[in-house]
């Protein structure tokens, strides 16, 4: 049996994955369907027509910003710097860049968000081949190495 620990490389990629839990569990619009008809009529909250995949993904693709002001923080650049820069480029307000800012300045924190952005990055151009159900397959059940998850020539 092959241990899959969380020092393991081979670990990382499956945990890539949680970027885009939300598409392999819920395709498309299943997730606003669902979250419509379970959650948020149940609980009063006024539907607005927002469109929540797209919303997930421009999260995400937000994210690329924090691994930027990791980078800068690892360069040493001041908190008012990188405030500024996350409240521009990520649209956060002045009480997320502060919290924004702890997260970034904790010890390893800089490289777990640079390997998550770009674990997602990975992860996102290989599930959008064709055989998208048979890498999700392999994602879920292989140990995939980065390697594993570059693009086809």
């Amino acid at each position: 049996m092959r241990r899959c620990g969380p020092r393991s490389r081979r670990a990382r990629c499956p945990a890539r994955a949680g970027l885009h839990a939300q598409g392999l569990v819920f395709p498309g619009d299943e997730a606003q369907a669902w979250l419509t008809d379970n959650v948020l009529t149940d609980c009063g909250v006024p539907l607005d027509g927002s469109d929540f995949a797209a919303i997930h993904r421009a999260q995400n693709t937000l994210f690329g910003v924090w691994a930027n002001a990791a980078l800068l923080a690892a360069e040493g650049r001041p908190d008012t710097e990188l405030a500024s820069y996350l409240a521009r480029w990520a649209l956060l307000s002045e009480a997320e860049t502060g919290a924004a800012l702890a997260s970034l300045r904790a010890t390893g924190m800089a490289l777990y968000v640079l390997g998550y952005f770009h674990g997602w990055r990975l992860l996102d151009s290989w599930l959008a081949a064709p055989d998208r159900d048979a890498r999700v397959r392999r994602l879920l059940t292989e140990q995939l190495l980065p390697a594993d998850l570059r693009a086809d020539p």
